[in-house]
């Protein structure tokens, strides 16, 4: 279990060309693993140690630069991956967009624990060790799935008044 002082969450000065991915889990370990995979490719990767770290950096992302996706450990102390996630979804936190793409790892790969995390609220899950491979595929999936509610949402602005 790591304390506060062991890891701060750390905002960093963002190349907008790439994705900006908030990985929370309180394991220093495998912080520091995906860290360096996630900054290998295209992403550019902040920490949490936990729940409560991870909505601070949420509050206090500049709007010129938000999170693009949250990859959340699911059992950390002091709040863990599905209360984190339940609390983003709520709305009820300002300045935090409720609707951002959050995947849950998991050393636990059963269906069971699939189910726990989508009623949390998540969007999807990755079984532990993590891959590149395997975040890319979630990332596009998500981005065509995206793109596809985009493109077939049909204007519906209503017509202006007519002024008299």
């Amino acid at each position: 279990m790591l304390k506060n002082t062991e890891t701060q969450h750390h905002l960093k000065t963002t190349e907008l060309s790439k994705i900006r991915c908030l990985l929370v889990a309180d394991n220093r370990i495998n912080l520091e693993v995906a860290l360096g995979m996630l900054e290998e490719s295209v992403y550019n990767a902040d920490t949490a140690n936990h729940g409560e770290e991870a909505i601070t950096a949420l509050r206090n992302t500049p709007n010129e630069a938000p999170y693009h996706i949250i990859l959340m450990d699911c059992q950390m102390p002091i709040l863990d991956g599905y209360s984190t996630s339940k609390q983003i979804r709520s709305g009820e936190i300002p300045g935090i967009n409720k609707d951002i793409l959050i995947i849950a790892m998991t050393a636990n790969a059963m269906q069971g624990d699939k189910d726990k995390c989508l009623d949390a609220g998540m969007n999807d899950y990755l079984s532990k060790p993590v891959t590149i491979e395997n975040l890319e595929e979630k990332k596009k999936y998500y981005q065509e799935k995206t793109t596809k509610k985009l493109s077939l949402k049909p204007n519906r602005r209503s017509p202006r008044k007519k002024k008299q």
